[in-house]
């Protein structure tokens, strides 16, 4: 009887063990699981001027622009969501300003 004895505190160790692999499922399965092209979702942020750094925030905040909830973000849903966080966040999109920019200098070439 001595090794059923022994057994049992190994036994609750396992399940121990095993609530910690579901708790994390349930956390993940809280967050959307989105899909997208991480090559275009990097094109989007840099054109609208989102540093890299929020990437991650960006991407849960991308989730409720899946306008046809297919869970995956296409290059149209993720511009919208880069306009959405710009505006939530008050950040000027890079794009209006390289235009700007680009503008400036056009008319400056049409002077000389």
């Amino acid at each position: 009887m001595s090794d059923a004895e022994e057994e049992a505190p190994e036994a609750a160790a396992e399940e121990v063990a095993e609530e910690t692999p579901e708790e994390a499922d349930a956390e993940e399965a809280s967050a959307p699981k989105m899909k997208f092209r991480e090559d275009m979702l990097v094109r989007v942020m840099e054109a609208a001027g989102i540093d890299a750094a929020h990437r991650d925030e960006f991407v849960v905040f991308a989730a409720d622009f899946d306008h046809d909830d297919n869970g995956y973000l296409k290059k149209a849903e993720l511009e919208d969501a880069a306009k959405g966080w710009n505006a939530a966040h008050g950040e000027p999109a890079a794009e209006d300003a390289g235009s700007e920019e680009a503008a400036s200098e056009e008319g400056e070439e049409k002077k000389n």
